[in-house]
């Protein structure tokens, strides 16, 4: 999924997967790869210790996008020491929200800062049409009738879906006859493998394993998909910076219901999302039953206007014209 969102974000069909053979020190085969191909920049996407092997290497200048390796900053977790020492190789840094941008700027003085937000392609992510839900909902066996909450992101500790599983649980006495729960079978490759399990236990354990509905992991482009076919977003990570999936619902009409971070303070997040507290998830069950009752004509007018605050706001053009002017400056210094 992120091979295909980061080659549309970039603009770019010429690639090279190279496969490193020595994890314990990949400097030698980062250097051939300096040697070979010469690269004017190079980025890297989020804090993986590769980031400092490339300076090592000699491939640079580095540019580094947080994508989240920085939320520290902004919630309640301290900032790693290792996000520490490769912050002063003196990279060009890429943040993707205000929030984080001054949060960066004030810890780490003089530093070379971007606020670049990806943005999305809002003329791919839409609301669909009745047919095409109705067409996603065969195919993954979900009732026409069910009113589906979705998880949108990757299963994991920072994700809270325990959370989200019992939130449900607790306000389906107060949901649709037909409420469901949707989540992608998506575990993080530095995640343990039984998360899917442990969720799937926890389900039975709550009486509300009929009401799991388990998408597999799917590819970037098919993701309009998914948001067209369930009737609500739910979003509540334990600290966040700024998601493409609220970027991406929000631009397909799907409501949201959020938990609000510190991270979201100012954005279109608490104008057009239902908030709940981040601490609390019997709140975050609240916040289901509430919006489930939201009368229509104010639904309808959040939705249009968040996707209509994406489409002025956040496209994924001005995003690959910021990153694409990013490359230019960085080459010409060089």
């Amino acid at each position: 999924m992120w091979a295909g969102y980061l080659g549309e974000i970039s603009g770019t069909s010429r690639a090279r997967h190279v496969q490193i053979q020595s994890w314990d020190n990949p400097v030698p085969e980062l250097a051939e790869i300096a040697e070979e191909f010469r690269p004017h920049v190079t980025h890297s996407h989020n804090f993986s210790f590769l980031a400092k092997f490339h300076v090592k290497a000699g491939l640079g200048p580095l540019i580094l996008s947080a994508f989240g390796g920085l939320n520290g900053l902004i919630g309640s977790a301290p900032v790693n020491t290792h996000v520490d020492n490769i912050l002063a190789l003196d990279p060009i840094l890429v943040v993707e929200s205000p929030m984080l941008f001054d949060a960066a700027t004030r810890r780490y003085d003089g530093i070379d800062c971007e606020l670049i937000c990806l943005g999305v392609n809002s003329a791919r992510y839409k609301p669909g049409t009745p047919t095409q839900r109705a067409a996603w909902r065969r195919a993954l066996h979900i009732p026409d009738d069910a009113i589906v909450f979705f998880s949108a992101r990757g299963i994991g500790d920072g994700y809270r879906q325990a959370e989200i599983l019992q939130a449900f649980a607790e306000a389906l006495p107060d949901l649709p006859p037909t409420a469901g729960l949707a989540m992608i079978r998506l575990t993080r490759s530095w995640d343990r493998s039984d998360r899917v399990k442990e969720l799937q236990q926890l389900a039975a354990e709550l009486g509300v394993s009929d009401r799991l509905y388990w998408i597999p992991e799917v590819r970037y482009e098919m993701m309009p998909g998914m948001y067209g076919m369930v009737d609500y977003v739910v979003n509540y990570p334990s600290e966040d910076a700024f998601p493409s999936t609220l970027l991406e619902a929000a631009a397909c009409g799907v409501p949201i219901v959020t938990a609000n971070l510190p991270a979201y303070a100012g954005s279109y997040i608490e104008q057009f999302c239902t908030l709940v507290d981040p601490d609390d998830w019997l709140a975050l069950a609240r916040g289901m039953v509430v919006a489930v009752r939201e009368p229509v004509e104010l639904r309808t007018s959040r939705i249009t206007g968040a996707r209509q605050h994406m489409i002025e706001n956040f496209t994924e053009d001005a995003g690959r014209t910021m990153t694409l002017a990013l490359y230019e400056r960085v080459a010409e210094a060089m």
